[in-house]
């Protein structure tokens, strides 16, 4: 039986001396668990009163909550990845 679930994967090439393709490595990182906990940060987020807004290192907007589409009059799909 399969089952399905969602993965990372890294391919690296290995090369010889002359730049030629020799062969390659394949690794593979589970990313379940990983999905599960951004999902229950989400939920958790939601249910927060206040306005929330989240942003990656480049200050742009990752994730927000009902509350600040409300407060800033925009679409969730509007403010995601806005500065």
């Amino acid at each position: 039986m399969a089952h399905n679930f969602l993965a990372g994967v890294t391919l690296t090439a290995f090369r010889n001396p002359a730049g030629n393709p020799h062969g390659f490595s394949e690794f593979s990182h589970d990313l379940s668990e990983g999905k599960e906990l951004g999902a229950k940060y989400r939920r958790m987020l939601e249910a927060v009163p206040d306005a929330m807004v989240v942003v990656n290192q480049a200050g742009e907007i990752v994730l927000l909550n009902v509350r600040a589409e409300e407060q800033f009059g925009y679409s969730r799909d509007e403010l995601m990845g806005s500065k």
